[in-house]
C-alpha cells in the first residue's frame, strides 16, 4: 500500500510537470570519397562554433546525502538523444546548427500535444516538451516512518508562480484524494497532499529548477523544502559515481543505484522471517550496491547491469574468473567471441553439490563414466579442467578466421595426446604429428568422428561388407582434422595449415587484450562471455542515422529543418569505424552483464539503408503518438456528449425555481438523441433531477453513460461518468459539485 502511494505521489509530481509550457552511408572510406568528389577545404576544430546543450546536467547527484539509499534517474528524452557527449559523434551533437535545431523541435513538439488533454498526451508533452532535464530521485532514511523520504528534483519551462500555481488546480480538479494546501509564491513552496503522503515542492522561477519532497503525512507539520534544500549538506557520493562512471558518465543516460547493504540493515525487520532467511541463504544479503542503465560511457553508448556481491551463498554456483588474454592476432582483429572455463576447484564444488541431489542409481552410473574416461584418457575427468582454459577464443585478424585455446598446463596436454595416439591409432586412426610447412611448426590431429565411431560400432555385428557399399563408406570415413601452431599458452586452430603459416609470418601481432582496452573500450579479465566487433563506419553510420532521426522529426512536428546547414561525416572527421560488443564478468566480489554499442542502441534498426531508417523512425513515432491521438478523439467525442446535454442546465434550473413540471426532454429544449448521444434521457424525484446521455460511437464508449445530476435542495449539478477517467471530460472527473 505504502509503495502503491509512494508511486501516486511521484505520478501527481509528473502530472503537474505535464503542464508547464512558458517558456547511410555507401560504405566508402575518405580516400575513396577523394577519387570521387572534390573534398572541401580542411576544417580546423574551431572553425565551427559549438553551443551548449539546450538541456541541463543534473544536479541532485552532485549533492547527496551521505546516508541516501537509493538514487534513481529518468533520463530527459531529448538529452539522451541529443546532448553532447564522450561518444564519436560529440562533436557533431556540440556543433551550434544542432543545437539551436533542437531548440526548434523542442518548440515545435510542444505546439503539436499542446491541444491533446488525455493522460497520454500529458506524458508526451512532458516527456518532449517540458522537461529540460533529467528528473532525479533520491531515497533518505526516515527514523519516524517505516518507508524513506523521497527528494526530487528537475527543470522546467516555466517562468511565473501565477502560471504554476493554475497548472497546480487543474491537477487537484484531476487527481482523486488530493487536497491542496498551499500554492506556489515567492516565499513559500506549494504543499500537497493524498492518502498518508505529504508532496511539498519548491519551484524556482528565475532558473526553472523544481526540488520536491515526498513524505509520511503529519498533521500540522510542514517541511520548508525551499531551506531543506538550501541547507542539505551533500556531495558527489564516491561509491555511487564509480558505478555510475561505468554505465553513464555524461548523466544524460537513466541510471538506478541502491545502497543494499543500508537498504537491508534499515529494513531488514519489515521483512517476514521466511523470506529473510531465504535472502540469506541465497547471499543476498551479503550484496553492497547495485547499478543499472543506459548512456555513454569510455566513449561508448552502453546498457549496464553491476551487482557488487561476494562470492558466498547460492552466488558460488557461478564460477568466478580471472583471465590470461594474452592471445595475440595477425593485424587489428575484427570479431572476437571468448568463452571462459571455470577451474578444477570450482567443478569440484559443483560436482558435490550436484551429487548431494542424485539417487543413488545416478551417482553409481557418473562414477562408472569417470571411470571410463580415466581409462581412456588417463587423467580423471575433473583435471581437464587444471589443463584446459581460461579462455576458449573465436577470432577473426587481417589474416583468416581462427579458433584459440589457452592451456593451463601445456605438458600434461599433449601427454594425453601422445597417449590417444598409442591406444587409439588403430580403433579410431587416432593421429597426431608436428610437421614443418614453410618453416614453421605445425600440429596436426586427425581423429575419426563422433559420426564415424557411431557408425562403426553400429554395423560392428552386422554380415554384410558395408565398405563395398558407397553410402557405408561414407558413414565410416568422415575424419576431423585440425592444424594448431603454439603463441605462447595458446594454440591457435585452423581446418588448414595454410593459413597457420601466414599468421605465424605476419610480424604485426597485435595483444588481444590491448585492442580489447583501447578500441573496444572492454576489459576480459573477469568475463565469462565476451563478445566484441569492430564495424567499419559506424561513426559515420550513427550520425546519418541521427540526421535522419531529426528531419523524421520535424517532419511530424512542422520544425523548419534544414539538412544543408549541418556538416557531413568527413568535416567533423569522425573515426572511420567503431564497435559493438556484449559481456558478463563474474570476479570474486560482483557480477556484470553489459552491452556496447557506438551510439544508440537502436542502431540496428537502421541496417536496410535509408528507406527502412525512415520506416523506422516513422514507426517509433507512430507508435508513441497514435495510441495518444486516439486517445485525444474518443475524449473529444465524450466532451461534445456532456456539452450536448449541459446546455440544457440554464433551462433545467429556471423551470424548477419557478416550480414548472418538467414531463420530457422536449420541455428544456433538447430532442431525445444527437450525433453523439443515441439517447437522451431525464428521470427525477423529490430530491434530484438526472439529464443522462447515453454514449455512441468508438467501442471503448459505446453506450457508456454521462449523468448531470442537479440536487434540489442545494441547487449544485454533479457529473458521473462510467467512461474510463482518460475519455471523461473534466468536470466529471470528481464527485465535488461545478
Amino acid at each position: 500500500m505504502r509503495f502503491k502511494i509512494l508511486i501516486i505521489s511521484i505520478s501527481l509530481l509528473l502530472t503537474f510537470l505535464t503542464g508547464c509550457n512558458d517558456k547511410e552511408t555507401t560504405g566508402q572510406s575518405n580516400n575513396e570519397i577523394n577519387n570521387v568528389v572534390a573534398s572541401p577545404p580542411p576544417i580546423k576544430k574551431s572553425s565551427r562554433a559549438t553551443k551548449a546543450s539546450v538541456i541541463k546536467t543534473p544536479l541532485l547527484r552532485e549533492r547527496l546525502p551521505s546516508n541516501v539509499l537509493s538514487y534513481i534517474r529518468i533520463p530527459n528524452v531529448w538529452g539522451y538523444l541529443t546532448a553532447p557527449n564522450q561518444s564519436s559523434l560529440n562533436k557533431a551533437l556540440a556543433d551550434k546548427v544542432n543545437s539551436e535545431a533542437v531548440e526548434q523541435l523542442i518548440t515545435a513538439t510542444r505546439q503539436v500535444f499542446l491541444p491533446l488533454t488525455d493522460d497520454g498526451a500529458a506524458i508526451l508533452h512532458f516527456l518532449f516538451a517540458d522537461m529540460n532535464a533529467p528528473l532525479e530521485m533520491a531515497a533518505i532514511p526516515n527514523d519516524k516512518a517505516p518507508i524513506p523520504d523521497i527528494l526530487l528534483h528537475t527543470s522546467i519551462n516555466i517562468s511565473s508562480y501565477e502560471k504554476a500555481n493554475e497548472l497546480l488546480k487543474q491537477v487537484m480538479e484531476n487527481t482523486k484524494n488530493a487536497h491542496l494546501e498551499q500554492t506556489f509564491s515567492a516565499t513559500d513552496p506549494a504543499i500537497l497532499h493524498f492518502g498518508a503522503i505529504s508532496l511539498f515542492l519548491d519551484f524556482n522561477n528565475k532558473n526553472g529548477e523544481l526540488n520536491g519532497l515526498l513524505a509520511p503525512r503529519k498533521k500540522d507539520k510542514k517541511i520548508d523544502v525551499r531551506t531543506y534544500f538550501k541547507e542539505m549538506q551533500g556531495a558527489p557520493l564516491l561509491k555511487m559515481q564509480a558505478l555510475e562512471d561505468e554505465i553513464d558518465q555524461d548523466g544524460q543516460g537513466a541510471f538506478v543505484w541502491l545502497d543494499i547493504r543500508a537498504l537491508i540493515n534499515k529494513y531488514s525487520g519489515n521483512v517476514p522471517a521466511d523470506k529473510l532467511l531465504a535472502i540469506q541463504m541465497s547471499g543476498l544479503i551479503e550484496a553492497k550496491q547495485l547499478g543499472f542503465g543506459f548512456g555513454t560511457a569510455e566513449k561508448k553508448g552502453r546498457i549496464k547491469l553491476i551487482l557488487d556481491i561476494p562470492n558466498t551463498g547460492m552466488r558460488q554456483v557461478l564460477p568466478t574468473f580471472d583471465n590470461v588474454f594474452d592471445l595475440k592476432s595477425a593485424g587489428k582483429p575484427s570479431t572476437l567471441i571468448a568463452m571462459s572455463l571455470p577451474d578444477r576447484n570450482y567443478m569440484i564444488s559443483i560436482e558435490s553439490m550436484a551429487l548431494s541431489k542424485q539417487t543413488k542409481n545416478d551417482r553409481s552410473a557418473y562414477f562408472e563414466l569417470k571411470k571410463e574416461f580415466k581409462k581412456i584418457a588417463g587423467i580423471d575427468l575433473l583435471d581437464i579442467f587444471d589443463i584446459l582454459g581460461p579462455e576458449i577464443f573465436y577470432f577473426k585478424d587481417q589474416i583468416s578466421h581462427f579458433s584459440a585455446l589457452h592451456l593451463r598446463d601445456k605438458s600434461r596436454f599433449y601427454k594425453i595426446l601422445e597417449r590417444l595416439k598409442t591406444k587409439y591409432a588403430k580403433e579410431y586412426n587416432f593421429q597426431y604429428d608436428v610437421r614443418q610447412s614453410f618453416g614453421v611448426d605445425i600440429h596436426y590431429l586427425k581423429v575419426d568422428s563422433i559420426n564415424t565411431m557411431i557408425a562403426k560400432k553400429a554395423i560392428a555385428d552386422q554380415p554384410y561388407n558395408y565398405d563395398n557399399l558407397w553410402f557405408g563408406r561414407f558413414l565410416t570415413s568422415t575424419k576431423v582434422n585440425l592444424y594448431w601452431v603454439e603463441s605462447g599458452d595458446n594454440l591457435i586452430i585452423s581446418t588448414i595449415p595454410q593459413d597457420l603459416v601466414d599468421y605465424t609470418q605476419y610480424t604485426k601481432k597485435v595483444v588481444i587484450k590491448d585492442w580489447l582496452s583501447e578500441q573496444q573500450h572492454q576489459v576480459g579479465k573477469n568475463s565469462m562471455l565476451l563478445v566484441s566487433s569492430n564495424i567499419k563506419d559506424s561513426p559515420t553510420t550513427s550520425y546519418y542515422i541521427y540526421l535522419k532521426m531529426l528531419l523524421a522529426l520535424s517532419d511530424f512536428t512542422g520544425a523548419k529543418l534544414d539538412l544543408f546547414d549541418f556538416p557531413t561525416a568527413k568535416m567533423l572527421d569522425l573515426p572511420e569505424s567503431g564497435s559493438v560488443g556484449l559481456q558478463i564478468d563474474s570476479s570474486d566480489s560482483r557480477l556484470s552483464m553489459s552491452i556496447n554499442y557506438e551510439q544508440y542502441l537502436f542502431e540496428g534498426l537502421y541496417g536496410g539503408g535509408s528507406a527502412m531508417g525512415t520506416v523506422a523512425i516513422v514507426g517509433i513515432l507512430a507508435a508513441i503518438a497514435l495510441p495518444a491521438y486516439k486517445d485525444y478523439m474518443i475524449a473529444s467525442e465524450t466532451k461534445k456528449g456532456f456539452i450536448d446535454i449541459n446546455n440544457a442546465k440554464a433551462t433545467v434550473d429556471t423551470l424548477l425555481s419557478e416550480k414548472q413540471v418538467i414531463n420530457n426532454i422536449a420541455d428544456i429544449g433538447l430532442k431525445s438523441s444527437s450525433k453523439t448521444c443515441k439517447k437522451i434521457e431525464i428521470s427525477q424525484n423529490k430530491v434530484k433531477f438526472t439529464l443522462t446521455c447515453t454514449l455512441s460511437g468508438d467501442y471503448l464508449i459505446n453506450n457508456k453513460q454521462i449523468e448531470l445530476t442537479k440536487n434540489k435542495k442545494t441547487g449544485a449539478w454533479s457529473c458521473f461518468t462510467n467512461t474510463k477517467t482518460k475519455y471523461a471530460p473534466r468536470q466529471c472527473r470528481s464527485t465535488n459539485h461545478y
